[in-house]
């Protein structure tokens, strides 16, 4: 009798519980979907996002450079409002759509303050993997850094801003794998899914053209529409073109064409068959050319490397920015293959294994040496700046 009852309660129960699941899952699909542009969750964080004081900043740094995370920085990243910017951030990294609603009509691009702030949110979740990396989980702290790499990809690349924050935020990401990979055991399973998800999960757009040409048009559309900041940059030498707006919008057209002309004599460098060193000589040479043009006596000329003068660096720049960010890349492929050959054999390969990733440009190999800690992969160009000349090293457990 006693059994019969209990089976009856048993039956009620399940019956309870399935009623209430489906009344909640009726609901549930009953409210508006959730947003489907990454740009609003991002924007949450942002605002969300707590702001560490001096000394936790710093013990946030200190991990960020290889320190464990101690019990300070543990519960600061266990706060409420941390764990509710890490959800949002990495909900945001999961979508497709990313719009930042920029007001392009207004010249300005995404606001730089905005863009800046997507950087804190990345250290938050390089930080959040290097303590499931101390903490032993290892495909979780992976999944964080390919959610960087998301993020980096969503920054964009509309205007020159953006495109340094980009690369600067998928380097993070790739810094922090890097760190990872030093830590955690052999597991060619682990490496072998990374592997796969690194080619997958695509980093920044490597449209320079098309993100130096936007941002030459953000900048003259703010001039159209703060003709003071143009006054007093040309109050001297073309005081007629501050007053009379044919003047200016000719001298816009001109501008502009002179700027389409030099990118055009830029491509053409990149895309020739001569060194890289001979590359970034020429750009060099071209862009000194450009701005000489301020002291030929012509005021138009004159005029057109006011205006545009600025954007005109940062073409030799971005080359070199985006050179680093996919040598990067590149060399963290390649430890990768190196990482799955030594736990293959138990040992470091001697020589570097054929049909490695190679430099993106020189299409060279990297050059490899083992270290005491692991190995490093470098490589040799004649012409680098000095901070960009660094070897990538990778620690072996």
């Amino acid at each position: 009798m006693s059994n019969i009852k209990c089976n009856s309660t048993h039956v009620v129960l399940i019956v309870c519980m399935n009623f209430v699941l489906f009344t909640v899952g009726t609901k549930a699909a009953s409210l508006p979907p959730d947003p489907n542009n990454a740009a609003l969750l991002y924007y949450q964080a942002m605002l969300r996002c707590p702001e560490p004081n001096l000394p936790t900043f710093l013990l946030l740094e200190n991990v960020m450079r290889g320190a464990d995370p101690n019990e300070r920085i543990r519960n600061y990243m266990n706060s409420l409002y941390t764990k509710a910017t890490i959800e949002l951030i990495q909900s945001a990294t999961k979508l497709h759509h990313c719009d930042w609603g920029t007001l392009y009509s207004r010249g300005n691009g995404a606001y730089h303050a905005i863009m800046s702030s997507l950087q804190r949110l990345s250290l938050l979740m390089d930080i959040r993997a290097r303590i499931l990396c101390a903490d032993g989980q290892y495909r979780s702290a992976f999944e964080h850094c390919l959610g960087i790499r998301r993020m980096a990809r969503h920054i964009g690349d509309d205007t020159y801003f953006q495109f340094q924050i980009s690369l600067s935020v998928n380097g993070q990401a790739l810094r922090c794998i890097q760190y990872i990979l030093g830590c955690m055991p052999p597991d060619a399973k682990t490496i072998t899914w990374l592997k796969e998800q690194l080619a997958i999960v695509k980093g920044p757009p490597y449209q320079l053209e098309r993100t130096l040409k936007l941002h030459r048009d953000l900048d003259l559309q703010y001039l159209r529409i703060h003709p003071d900041t143009l006054a007093w940059q040309l109050k001297k030498d073309y005081p007629e073109a501050i007053e009379d707006e044919s003047i200016r919008e000719r001298l816009f057209a001109h501008a502009s064409e002179s700027y389409d002309n030099f990118l055009e004599s830029s491509f053409q460098i990149i895309r020739s068959d001569i060194s890289h060193r001979q590359k970034c000589s020429e750009l060099d040479k071209l862009t000194t050319r450009f701005q000489e043009r301020a002291d030929a006596g012509n005021r138009v000329l004159r005029a057109e490397v006011i205006i545009l003068g600025e954007a005109i660096p940062y073409m030799k720049c971005s080359f070199r920015y985006m050179i680093w960010d996919a040598t990067r890349f590149n060399a963290l492929m390649a430890a990768l293959e190196i990482y799955l050959a030594k736990i293959k054999t138990g040992r470091l390969p001697e020589r570097l294994p054929d049909e490695l990733p190679r430099h993106p440009y020189s299409d060279k190999d990297f050059r490899y040496e083992i270290t005491k800690d692991g190995f490093t992969l470098r490589y040799d160009i004649e012409y680098n700046p000095s901070n960009l000349n660094r070897p990538f090293s990778f620690q072996v457990q």
